[in-house]
């Protein structure tokens, strides 16, 4: 069996190259946003596979399933985590975003072309008061039409990533091939910012790139900040 995956609302390519390094056969990568088709077509070191430039509206009625060459229920994975912002506890104003009905465009696209697995993450926000209602239907109407939905609020810092990052996942699996996922168990191993970066050299005072590490820089902070940090 082909693990076949697209990775819709890409962004700079994160989940792809995690889809990949796992063994998948990622066949499309596609976001609305010109900067993270841009950063992927940029590292041919790590995608080669094909990457567009679209909207989610524009791969429906058939056509991403013409882009990719498989029927309806061939296609192993559909991947994807429709923009956060409007669900992040850090924003402020109206609880109403219209990006937040993306996860629905989303959800009509994963019953189109029927994949056998989907999964979707988003913050953990999601599950709040702006949003925990658009998440329950969006669970709704994937089991509705025939896959059993699997929620976990997991945190990268459970799997060797040095960072607190939260966010729910739904993984689908359609009824017809079983039902049998779990979630994997935290790993146990634990790294700190220092051992993952601690090796590099100071960066310049003056906020520009190392020269041995061009990502290597000082971000430019007011007088108030350094005080505070």
């Amino acid at each position: 069996m082909r693990f076949t995956c697209v990775d819709s609302f890409s962004g700079a390519g994160g989940l792809s190259l995690g889809l990949g390094n796992a063994g998948f056969d990622v066949l499309l990568s596609f976001d609305v946003d010109k900067n993270c088709i841009e950063t992927i077509k940029s590292n041919k070191k790590y995608f080669k596979h094909l990457v567009m430039r679209e909207d989610i509206m524009n791969m429906i009625d058939g056509r991403l399933m013409d882009i990719i060459g498989l029927k309806q229920g061939e296609l192993f994975l559909l991947a994807g985590g429709p923009p956060c912002q409007g669900f992040s506890i850090q924003r402020i104003g109206e609880d109403a975003d219209s990006r937040n009905e993306l996860i629905f465009l989303y959800g009509r696209l994963v019953n189109e072309i029927r994949p056998m697995f989907f999964v979707m993450e988003n913050v953990s926000g999601i599950e709040g008061k702006r949003g925990k209602a658009i998440l329950g239907e969006l669970m709704g109407k994937m089991t509705s039409i025939g896959y059993c939905v699997h929620k976990e609020l997991l945190d990268a810092k459970d799997y060797g990533v040095p960072q607190r990052r939260k966010r729910i996942v739904l993984v689908g699996e359609r009824e017809d091939i079983g039902t049998n996922y779990s979630f994997p168990k935290p790993t146990g191993e634990k790294k700190t910012v220092r051992e993952t970066i601690g090796f590099l050299p100071e960066p310049p005072g003056d906020g520009t790139p190392h020269v041995d590490y061009p990502l290597h820089r000082r971000d430019k902070l007011s007088e108030i900040n350094l005080r505070r940090i």
